[in-house]
């Protein structure tokens, strides 16, 4: 029996091959399941949010590392952080419900949960941050470059596939919240490179990420594979 392995980073077929789990098997890499470009762009409307965190509530997400960046911020300036999504209570990471209700009553965050349609909150903020300890490859990252937004990730598996460092954002040490605020400040204090940075992540979706070209090797991949 023919089988195939389609992974999302040079990280992850790497264990896979040192384990021999792929010995027998065809292997490639496509990186992420894409992003519709055409849906999520730039759109010219008041920027309400300083920092935008939509993702699973986990502690492996780097939620506590964004919530510790804050409040070194906040010794300085005020900053508005929207967190969109939910915690996961079947996963041990998961944080608990009454400690993101006590972040926001401490005026730390916004929590507005899950949200099915996370495009015109993109729209409405200035950076996108994921302080993850690893990833496959997250699509939220993706959205956000999309969306000309600069990102801040951390250089782990996954997301250093997305963020090119002084390209279209910042990469920071995962677990190290004194680098992640120093890096939202950074950009959060230089519109310039913002701008820069939100203009290379639009161009890096289009011609990388979008759903058209991961689509088109997808179905090269699997054409190729069902002819051998």
């Amino acid at each position: 029996m023919k089988v195939l392995f389609i992974f999302q980073n040079k990280e992850d077929k790497l264990i896979f091959k040192n384990n021999k789990i792929t010995k027998f098997a065809k292997t490639t890499i496509i990186y992420g399941s894409g992003v519709d470009t055409d849906l999520f762009k730039r759109k010219k409307t008041k920027k309400i949010y300083d920092i935008i965190f939509h993702s699973r509530i986990l502690y492996d997400k780097g939620i506590l590392e964004l919530i510790n960046a804050i409040k070194e911020i906040r010794k300085k300036k005020k900053i508005s952080v929207l967190i969109l999504g939910n915690p996961d209570k079947q996963n041990r990471a998961s944080v608990k419900v009454s400690m993101l209700e006590q972040w926001q009553s401490e005026n730390l965050i916004i929590w507005k949960g899950k949200k099915k349609n996370v495009l015109p909150y993109l729209q409405k903020s200035k950076i996108a941050v994921l302080p993850s300890y690893r990833e496959g490859l997250p699509k939220n990252l993706l959205e956000a470059a999309s969306c000309e937004l600069p990102i801040i990730t951390t250089n782990v598996v996954g997301c250093k596939e997305i963020c090119r460092n002084n390209f279209n954002g910042q990469l920071v040490p995962a677990q190290n919240y004194i680098h992640l605020s120093k890096a939202i400040e950074k950009i959060l204090n230089n519109p310039k490179l913002s701008n820069f940075y939100g203009k290379n992540g639009r161009k890096l979706a289009i011609e990388k990420f979008s759903t058209k070209i991961i689509i088109k090797k997808f179905l090269e991949v699997y054409n190729e594979f069902l002819l051998e």
